[in-house]
């Protein structure tokens, strides 16, 4: 695993690895730049740089790889089977693949931002730096003031935080996610750009099952838990902690009721 140097803005995001068309697995450096909206791959070695010249080379400026899906979703698989996304590239694939623990929550946060924008990786730049390439993408651009975005909360709504931040704001009550929200939540957020409500000082933070059981008393959406029983929701599993505790509560007056009958005799 490379030791990188952050560099002025410039935040670390992951060790990743590319495979391009040839299956080579060669890795490179991830560099976000929230302010810039920008994610830049840098190579640290020739071999590294031969994958992104292929790149450059067959990508336009402008142009964008196209978003071609997912693998290996559980944290839980193997480093091989870990959070890869695809793109489109000259009629193979060009994926971004989480291949340490550490490297498991960018690749996630980035699949998330390009899968709410509903696009892929746009090309905005590149340059030689020390004799090799560097790569500058973007995921999206604001529908306001086309700024290249980022972040899944800019990239879903299409708008970037400077104009959210002077947003007229418009809220509405719905479906709200990430964050504070977790999963799935109800909650209010601005028909416009996006931004939820502030929650009032003190408000007490909604357990998950509590959000979800919401959802599906306010919202009429049936949640379901694909690691449970088929069928079972959260109203089922309130329903079964309810029994466990009866049933433990049982138990422990049946052991306090033969110590009792023990002391007796």
């Amino acid at each position: 695993m490379y030791n990188f140097l952050q560099l002025g803005q410039w935040d670390l995001i992951g060790n990743s690895t590319l495979i391009v068309l040839t299956n080579r697995r060669s890795p490179v450096k991830v560099l976000r730049n929230q302010e810039k909206g920008t994610l830049t791959l840098r190579p640290s070695s020739e071999a590294e740089a031969a994958v992104l010249r292929e790149i450059q080379t067959s990508v336009p400026l402008g142009e964008k790889l196209h978003y071609e899906g997912r693998g290996g979703a559980s944290p839980n698989d193997p480093v091989s089977e870990r959070m890869r996304i695809s793109f489109a590239l000259n009629g193979g694939k060009f994926d971004l693949l989480a291949t340490t623990d550490e490297d498991e929550h960018p690749v996630r946060w980035t699949r998330d931002a390009i899968y709410f924008s509903g696009g892929g990786l746009t090309l905005l730049g590149h340059q030689e730096i020390d004799g090799l390439p560097v790569l500058d993408f973007t995921i999206a651009h604001c529908k306001l003031c086309n700024k290249p975005i980022i972040s899944m909360g800019e990239c879903e709504w299409k708008t970037c935080n400077a104009c959210k931040d002077v947003c007229n704001h418009e809220y509405e009550r719905g479906m709200v996610h990430g964050g504070s929200a977790g999963i799935m939540a109800v909650g209010e957020f601005c028909a416009k750009c996006g931004r939820g409500k502030p929650e009032p000082e003190g408000a007490r933070k909604k357990s998950q099952i509590e959000n979800e059981l919401l959802v599906q008393r306010e919202l009429g959406v049936h949640v379901l838990y694909a690691n449970l029983p088929l069928g079972m929701g959260p109203t089922d599993l309130v329903q079964a902690k309810r029994f466990a505790r009866r049933l433990e509560r049982a138990r422990k007056r049946n052991q306090s009721a033969d110590g009792g009958k023990r002391s007796s005799a």
